[in-house]
């Protein structure tokens, strides 16, 4: 997807960028209240978590962040949307392990800082074990697309698939095989977003009464 078609839909599109970091951490709470509410509990949590991780992202990978902003000819338009699509998400979590990246996280959950209880961790650690324990050969695949959010203003108009685009543009151009995503069954526009791209359903993964639909799209032939 080039600038000019995206701007052509009225939107710009570029590279996340550090200072983006906490637009797209308020994005991301705003989008998936049920997700958070559901493992934070009705205490909403500060966007600082998600700030620092998005800002890591960004520092390591920065051609995997994408952003939205409404083409309106002002010098300071809202975040529209955003997508964060890894070409190596293990490689993602062993870079925060052995450059210590976690280390200033792990002080701010316990000085308070991202507004955390500690009820909230048994229920995050839950989902993480179930969906290691329904690993399977055929969801593999280093490849992912992390996030990917759409305002609520903006949403109907296309934005999804166009920065998914340029998140799968990017993956073509480091000439990745695979990439996988997770969705919530419950979530039926993503689902259709998905197909309409061409991810197919390789399995599921269980999480309370919902189920995490793991989806793939081969990008060229291995």
């Amino acid at each position: 997807m080039t600038p000019e078609s995206a701007a052509a839909r009225g939107f710009i599109l570029a590279q996340g960028q550090p200072a983006d970091a906490g637009a797209m951490a308020e994005l991301f709470l705003e989008c998936f209240p049920d997700s958070v509410r559901r493992i934070f509990g009705r205490r909403r949590p500060r966007p600082d978590a998600m700030a620092d991780f998005f800002s890591f992202v960004i520092r390591v990978e920065p051609e995997a962040v994408h952003t939205a902003r409404p083409d309106r000819g002002d010098d300071d338009p809202p975040l529209a949307g955003y997508a964060i699509v890894t070409r190596h998400m293990p490689r993602l979590w062993s870079t925060a392990a052995l450059t210590g990246a976690w280390i200033p996280w792990l002080f701010r959950f316990l000085t308070g800082r991202y507004g955390v209880g500690f009820e909230a961790v048994p229920r995050l650690l839950a989902q993480k074990l179930a969906f290691v324990a329904t690993f399977r050969p055929a969801h593999r695949s280093a490849a992912q697309v992390l996030s990917l959010a759409v305002a609520p203003a903006y949403q109907g108009r296309g934005l999804g698939k166009l920065l998914l685009a340029h998140g799968l543009d990017y993956l073509r151009r480091r000439k990745v095989a695979t990439v996988k995503l997770e969705v919530l069954q419950d979530n039926l526009p993503a689902m259709r977003l998905y197909r309409a791209i061409g991810f197919l359903p390789v399995g599921e993964m269980p999480d309370g009464r919902r189920r995490w639909i793991v989806m793939q799209k081969k990008l060229r032939a291995t």
